[in-house]
């Protein structure tokens, strides 16, 4: 989340490629299913190397790049959903068309993989882009609101933790405090999370830890509207909310 108050100009959107709030737009979801890739560790039913796409860090070397099939009622779109992918925070499928504007823009750090969605007798391209770092450098400590969450594994006192709010001063002192709750079994995260209110390195980034997420620029967002680009969706805030609620704008 992030905002810009001066002007009443929004510098950057949570951005959602191929979500469930599209499914009119996609036509399924998910609209294609993978020959082979990567699924939860515990699924044993799919060949391929697998690859928990919720554990972040790099694909390993090894990744096998899976193609694409469309299910019936599955529309050709510009951002395609397949299972584990599309509705995940870090990584995406575009076409030929998506690629060619994003070259046009500054991306984090990411891993980039060609491959082939099927549609009928169709064979198109399209790109993956998989998004394994995260952007604190953003992040407006003076006024993001720190807060811990329980992990699965928590086994100590919630009432030491609950209702506890805290600044932190840096995108480096942020990194160690994370790694810090996690030997406790405790996540670090923000309400309100407020972005600074000027642009970034990016024009799309991937926020992990305190937000699962993928943000763009406001002019990236324009940018695939006059293009026509389908399949994704925005919400656009003043001021993003962890957990907060918000409307989708789906294109």
């Amino acid at each position: 989340m992030v905002n810009q108050v001066l002007d009443n100009k929004i510098f950057w959107h949570r951005f959602r490629p191929a979500n469930e709030v599209s499914k009119r737009i996609l036509g399924a979801h998910p609209q294609v299913t993978m020959d082979q890739g990567w699924y939860d560790i515990e699924d044993k039913t799919h060949p391929g190397l697998w690859m928990n796409i919720w554990s972040g860090g790099k694909f390993p070397d090894e990744f096998i790049i899976p193609t694409f099939h469309a299910e019936p009622r599955a529309k050709i779109t510009d951002f395609l959903c397949s299972e584990g992918i599309g509705s995940s925070s870090s990584t995406f499928i575009v076409s030929q068309r998506c690629k060619d504007l994003l070259d046009n823009y500054r991306l984090q750090v990411h891993q980039f993989y060609k491959t082939k969605a099927y549609f009928n007798d169709q064979a198109l391209d399209y790109y993956i882009y998989h998004f394994y770092d995260t952007y604190f450098d953003i992040v407006d400590f003076k006024k993001t609101i720190f807060y811990y969450d329980f992990l699965a594994d928590f086994k100590g006192d919630k009432k030491k933790y609950r209702d506890v709010e805290f600044f932190i001063n840096s995108a480096a002192e942020l990194t160690i405090k994370i790694e810090l709750a996690r030997l406790e079994n405790l996540s670090i995260k923000a309400k309100p999370l407020v972005f600074i209110q000027e642009p970034g390195l990016y024009d799309l980034f991937y926020m992990r830890s305190i937000f699962f997420g993928l943000f763009i620029t406001d002019d990236l967002k324009n940018t695939f509207i006059k293009n026509k680009i389908t399949g994704w969706a925005i919400i656009s805030s003043t001021e993003y909310i962890y957990d907060g609620i918000h409307k989708y704008k789906a294109y």
